[in-house]
């Protein structure tokens, strides 16, 4: 099942003080670069000063739209102020000479394509109206109403059906009706409604950083080729949130021009409808595309507009795909739970990979607490997908759905979903949609409904699926339908699913792991392997390409580290991390003292 959407067309931050950002930045320019400054809340700027100081700095985004930029000039808005306006640079860099757009200054400068609402009409109870804004800059958005900075729910009913903490759209009389959470005026409050369609819409050679945007109809950052190629977009630092479709988007228009050396890290995003991080390129070319060291939360919650995914990436021509050290959670949070049906999932995953092209790895992602998988794998061919540890998701750990080809998934752990890994090809698929897969190494255990759930091809029917291997995994003590083996068979001791038609054939022969490893606090969510755990030592030895595994001390996103699988013990861990022997100080060789 494709993905469907409708669409109109390095880590630089210093994170203890904003300023040595500004310092690091201005020291990267060419001799020959401008920075400009922006502010309307500190320094009170003016349009017509020259900008190119704190101290005479420019006032609005329209008058930076409007100016004429060369290749390695910077724009930096003043931390803390926020500007109601759509920035759309009509310059682009060059290579090696990016058009900057940061902060400056103390905090990060907001865009908010929201405007405030004032003139409110009361009506009856606690019901208001107020005049329905311009729908000339939404470009196919749609408006959102929020409260002091929280989102009310939209009643498409009517404005007498209103309750509280929500609103309804008056199309025949053009008014926006609100019923406030506390029931009371909302003149008492900052009512904001999304009138702009994206916050941020560059060019070509570029970086944002250290930047918010927000409360956009569209996009928080919507990048699209449908002006010319882009070569080289790196968006780091920035805090999307609240936006109706996504926080940051790298978008094909179907133009036909590349986008390559897309760099999407350390950024925070929350909120956005669709994706918090969205790639989509059903035409034309991106590659490679980085996304790295982002953490995404309470996103892809609009199953109207959905993407599948908080970090979403859709289409054949994207390759060179790298998604790694990502922390994802509550994807999908307030929506229905589909853990009543383990096999079916829809808006919420934390990850969701959907027929991209060659050379895709995710890895050394922490995906927890998400709607419905922890990673989906739809229609892909040739990835790896290791070290990653996907937790409390309401459906699947992982999941391998319909057209999927020698896909790699190793040294994963998967705890305390509905399912620990899931490979099926659902009935509207063809013969030999799943072949050759391997899962090797992986952790899946304290599942709901159960560890593995190979069906409708996963379990090598000959029809939809041959050639799938499972081996060398822990999926804990057998246990009655702890392994689902085709639509209608289930398994509940290894030796039933490893002599079943299209497994390995013998029993003992998937030399899998009988009892639950343990680890250090899994009620903490600390899945390292405590000493003595069955995982420890079990697994088999893939080659130097894939040695490298979780280092126990990894936090994420920004501390994620790795050790080598062959440097600790006789043999590989099972599951995402390595276990590392503490080693304690050697004592000192000499001892002195003074005595006074």
């Amino acid at each position: 099942m494709g993905s469907q959407k409708y669409w109109q067309g390095l880590d630089l931050r210093c994170y203890r003080c904003s300023r040595c950002l500004l310092t690091f930045v201005l020291l990267c320019l060419p001799a020959w670069a401008t920075t400009y400054y922006v502010d309307n809340c500190v320094v009170t700027g003016n349009d017509s000063n020259n900008g190119t100081a704190p101290g005479t700095p420019w006032l609005t985004i329209a008058h930076v739209n409007a100016h004429t930029f060369s290749a390695g000039d910077s724009v930096l808005f003043q931390g803390g102020c926020t500007w109601r306006e759509q920035l759309s640079l009509q310059q682009s860099g060059s290579s090696g000479n990016p058009i900057t757009i940061a902060s400056y200054g103390t905090g990060q400068a907001i865009i908010n394509g929201a405007n405030v609402l004032t003139a409110w009409t009361h009506a009856s109870a606690s019901l208001y109206y107020a005049a329905e804004p311009s729908t000339s800059s939404l470009g196919g958005g749609s408006f959102q109403v929020f409260e002091d900075g929280t989102r009310l729910a939209q009643n498409t009913t009517s404005s007498a059906s209103l309750q509280a903490g929500q609103w309804y759209l008056d199309t025949g009389n053009s008014y926006i009706w609100v019923y406030t959470v506390a029931g009371n005026s909302p003149a008492g409050h900052t009512m904001e409604i999304s009138v702009r369609q994206d916050c941020i819409s560059p060019i070509d050679y570029f970086v944002l950083q250290n930047l918010t945007v927000k409360n956009a109809a569209w996009s928080g950052v919507d990048v699209n080729n449908y002006w010319g190629a882009l070569h080289s977009v790196t968006i780091t630092g920035m805090t999307a949130q609240n936006n109706y479709i996504d926080g940051i988007a790298v978008y094909d228009s179907g133009s036909g021009y590349s986008i390559s050396n897309v760099v999407v890290s350390g950024n925070t995003t929350s909120g956005n409808g669709s994706a918090g991080i969205d790639v989509w390129a059903n035409v034309s070319t991106i590659s490679p595309v980085s996304i790295t060291g982002n953490t995404l939360h309470d996103d892809n919650w609009n199953s109207t507009v959905s993407a599948f995914g908080a970090i979403h990436v859709f289409g054949p021509n994207v390759s060179n795909l790298t998604i790694e050290h990502n922390l994802v959670y509550n994807a999908g949070s307030g929506l229905p739970s589909f853990k009543a049906y383990p096999n079916i999932y829809w808006t919420g995953s934390g990850i969701y990979i959907d027929t991209v092209g060659s050379n895709a790895v995710i890895a050394y992602n922490n995906l927890y607490n998400n709607n419905a998988d922890g990673l989906v794998l739809e229609e892909v061919t040739g990835a790896a997908v290791y070290g990653n540890i996907a937790y409390n998701n309401g459906v699947a750990g992982f999941t391998l759905d319909r057209i999927g080809h020698t896909n790699l998934v190793y040294n994963n752990t998967s705890y305390g979903n509905s399912i620990g890994f899931q490979l099926w090809a659902p009935g509207n698929s063809t013969p030999g949609d799943l072949t050759n897969n391997q899962l090797i190494n992986n952790i899946g255990v304290s599942n709901t409904v159960a560890a593995l759930m190979a069906v409708d091809g996963g379990e090598n029917d000959g029809t939809y699926g041959s050639g799938n291997i499972y081996t060398y995994n822990a999926f804990g003590a057998a246990a009655t339908n702890f392994i689902e083996w085709g639509s209608s068979t289930y398994k509940s001791i290894y030796s039933a699913w490893e002599t079943a038609t299209g497994n390995c054939g013998t029993s003992g022969c998937s030399h899998s792991i009988q009892t639950a490893p343990t680890f250090t606090n899994a009620a903490g969510n600390n899945f390292t392997l405590a000493s003595g755990s069955s995982a420890i030592d079990a697994g088999t030895n893939l080659g130097s390409t894939y040695e490298m595994g979780l280092n126990p001390s990894s936090s994420w996103p920004s501390s994620v580290s790795t050790l080598n699988q062959n440097s600790y013990g006789a043999g590989w861990e099972i599951g995402a991390f390595v276990l590392a022997p503490q080693v304690r100080p050697a004592p000192p060789t000499s001892l002195s003292a003074t005595v006074h």
